[in-house]
């Protein structure tokens, strides 16, 4: 398997991804799930909102992540969406926010150099299957009270 910054660089680079994108689809390489092409075009707008600044795309990316990966094991939506509460406050915990606004106080100006989150969506991407990793391999309900 590809390191995660190859897979980064290349999503980004290669293939023109936002950090929505990308995410999704290192993690959907990483735990062998096929992703329907219409989840990766809907993903394009997930970029802080088109853009906007706000919810980061390296949050949205891992939380769609979290509910498909989470829905193939057969996880209710109640449990999913406990996951998904815990996710975001322990991404709070780590990186101060989950606004791209915070993330990337600099904004999408004009004559900015590409994919200016390649560190960040790094460090997100290993935060996210380290997070992962934690919860299907052990399975365990109490993990969610966190």
């Amino acid at each position: 398997m590809r390191a995660i910054a190859d897979q980064v660089h290349d999503f980004l680079w290669n293939h023109d991804m936002n950090c929505a994108q990308a995410t999704l689809q290192v993690l959907s390489e990483k735990y062998s799930l096929n992703l329907s092409s219409q989840l990766l075009a809907a993903a394009m707008g997930l970029n802080g909102a088109g853009r906007s600044g706000a919810q980061c795309g390296l949050v949205e990316g891992a939380l769609i992540f979290l509910g498909v990966f989470s829905e193939t094991r057969g996880w209710d939506r109640y449990r999913v969406s406990d996951l998904c509460g815990l996710y975001a406050r322990e991404f709070i915990g780590n990186f101060g926010s989950m606004n791209c606004r915070d993330l990337r106080p600099q904004g999408f100006q004009d004559g900015q150099p590409p994919h200016m989150c390649e560190d960040l969506a790094v460090k997100t991407i290993t935060f996210s299957c380290v997070f992962i990793d934690r919860f299907f391999k052990k399975r365990s309900e109490d993990d969610l009270s966190g």
